[in-house]
C-alpha cells in the first residue's frame, strides 16, 4: 500500500495543545532568521546539544557540491539536497523557524543501496530559550514532526517512505549519545542491524536508523491527527 505525502500543519506542546505550523524550504533570508534568534540560543542552552556548532548555511553547501562530485564521478546519480523549516507563526503575525532538516533526496537506502530514499543528514529543533523569546510555546515536541518531514518528502519522490539517519556522537558525553539514540527507537525508528554498511566506504557504527516502506507508513499514519 502506498501513501500520499501530506505536510505535518500543526505540532503538538507537551501540555497537549497544539500549534500550527507551515513547512518551506529555506531561504537566505530565513536561514540568517535561524542564525540570529535559534542558534545563540544553541550555543548558549545549559543542556548539551550536538548542533552547537552546526552553520547550516555552510552544512548545505557541502552537500551540495559533495553530491555533485559524486554524480560527475559516475558512482551514483547525485542526491538533490534540500534544506527545509518548520516554521510557527508569533503573535506579530511573522513567521518564526521552529525546527529544519538538511535532506539528501535520492541517496542509496542503507537496507539496500540499489533502492532510492532520503537521508537525513542533519535534524535540529529550537531549544526552550529561543521558543520562549519568540512568544511560543516553549513546549513544542519537534523530533517525530521533524523526521516526518524526511518520511514525506520519500512519499512524494516515490520512494515509498524510505528514510535513513545516522545519529550524532559525541566523543565526550556518552550520556548524550545514548540519550538520543534512544529517542530514535522511541518515535519508530529502527536500528541498522549489525553486519550491514551504511553504504560504500561507510561502516556501520550501530547509530544508524532507517524506516523501510512499510515501518514508514506505519510512522506517518501515527502523525496523521497533525496534517
Amino acid at each position: 500500500m502506498t501513501a500520499t505525502a501530506r505536510l505535518l500543519r500543526h505540532v503538538d506542546t507537551a501540555r497537549k495543545t497544539q500549534l500550527p505550523i507551515r513547512i518551506a524550504e529555506a531561504t537566505p533570508q530565513t536561514l540568517a532568521l535561524w542564525d540570529a534568534h535559534v542558534q545563540p540560543h544553541v550555543r548558549n542552552a545549559r543542556e548539551f546539544r550536538f548542533d552547537r556548532k552546526w552553520q547550516w548555511p555552510a552544512l548545505l553547501k557541502f552537500h551540495q557540491v559533495q553530491e555533485a562530485i559524486i554524480g560527475l564521478a559516475g558512482a551514483r546519480p547525485a542526491a538533490d539536497v534540500r534544506l527545509l523549516q518548520a516554521f510557527a507563526e508569533r503573535t506579530d503575525g511573522t513567521a518564526f523557524p521552529v525546527g529544519q532538516v538538511l535532506l539528501a533526496c535520492g541517496f542509496p537506502f542503507i537496507r539496500d543501496w540499489d533502492a532510492p530514499s532520503v537521508f537525513l543528514w542533519y535534524l535540529a529543533a529550537a531549544p526552550r530559550q529561543a521558543l520562549h523569546a519568540a512568544g511560543l510555546a516553549p513546549d513544542l515536541k519537534l523530533m517525530r514532526p521533524l523526521v516526518d518531514i524526511a518520511v514525506q518528502e520519500s512519499f512524494a519522490r516515490g520512494f515509498e517512505g524510505r528514510i535513513g539517519l545516522h545519529a550524532a556522537r559525541s566523543r565526550w558525553n556518552l550520556a548524550a549519545n545514548r540519550d538520543l539514540y534512544n529517542r530514535y527507537r522511541h518515535i519508530g525508528l529502527a536500528p541498522l542491524p549489525g553486519g550491514l554498511r551504511a553504504s560504500v566506504g561507510r561502516r556501520n557504527d550501530r547509530r544508524y536508523f532507517y524506516l523501510d516502506a512499510p515501518l514508514a507508513l506505519d510512522f506517518a499514519r501515527r502523525l496523521d491527527y497533525l496534517r
